[in-house]
């Protein structure tokens, strides 16, 4: 959510100068977390994640709408983003809302609604410093003073409306980078062989054949032989092991790494194939 108050004093930007990443409890209301930033991209979304995690547990799933930076370009890949893949590494189920569609996510827009005519245009910060000195007072207020109206709270403020807070799994010690690729079994590609006899897949070429330029061939996914299955005329006619995977196992702190990393070089894929807007001529 954007601190619309802080305006840039050295740029000309006007958006995005400090944000909130608002994580609120599905049915309880409570106010999770809320983390302010200069710098919310690809990278330090997930970063930001890892330490709510840290804090609080893993939770089953998580709900976050089509912003670019959580879901990357649909144009410019044909795997999950790196935030989904890290969430499915970690165990926690992925909710991405439809496009404009807000009522998919109630909890967090509401709350949003909140934070901007509750505390951003009552507090007016000017700077991230005052931004989240603010949130400290907001998450108080918000979750154990302010009555809230949902039908779970009772008119009650959150965090006394559920006074306990459930014990959640931890943060695990080492992760299987590879692991999203499960949630992918069985899901099929359709992809026309080009002059040089392969296809491209996600950021990767496969040879499949040189007799096949111009036919279309069906890619089908097997995870748990980490393999591309290949389908001719209805004829399976080869199996190639599937690029880009570590195949093994990282320490959490390196595979955090490892996923930072891979959303910068999504970030880019995105920033290369949005449209360009071309300035307007008097």
């Amino acid at each position: 959510k954007d601190v619309v108050t802080v305006q840039a004093e050295a740029t000309d930007k006007r958006m995005h100068q400090v944000e909130t990443l608002n994580v609120v409890d599905c049915g309880t209301s409570i106010l999770v977390d809320n983390p302010a930033r200069l710098d919310y991209n690809a990278e330090t979304v997930i970063a930001e994640l890892v330490e709510v995690f840290a804090r609080r547990g893993l939770p089953k799933r998580v709900r976050f709408d089509r912003d670019p930076r959580f879901v990357g370009s649909a144009q410019s890949r044909d795997f999950p983003s790196a935030l989904t893949r890290f969430l499915l590494c970690l165990g926690v189920e992925p909710i991405i809302c439809p496009p404009q569609r807000p009522d998919k996510n109630p909890f967090v827009e509401r709350y949003n609604r909140t934070y901007k005519y509750e505390a951003v245009l009552v507090y007016r910060p000017q700077t991230l410093q005052q931004t989240r000195e603010m949130n400290g007072t907001v998450y108080y207020h918000y979750n154990y003073q302010r009555p809230n109206q949902a039908l779970s709270c009772g008119n009650r403020p959150p965090c006394r409306a559920f006074a306990e807070w459930p014990a959640l799994p931890s943060l695990p010690q080492s992760v299987d980078p590879d692991a999203w690729l499960d949630s992918l079994h069985g899901r099929t590609f359709l992809r026309r062989v080009n002059a040089s006899g392969g296809v491209k897949l996600d950021k990767h070429y496969y040879y499949i054949r040189r007799d096949l330029k111009g036919y279309y061939v069906a890619l089908h996914i097997d995870a748990a032989q980490r393999s591309l299955r290949v389908e001719y005329a209805y004829q399976m006619i080869k199996t190639i092991p599937l690029k880009g995977l570590v195949e093994h196992t990282l320490s959490l702190d390196a595979y955090v790494s490892h996923i930072q990393q891979e959303a910068v070089s999504e970030w880019r894929r995105y920033l290369a194939h949005r449209p360009r807007r071309l300035p307007l001529v008097a």
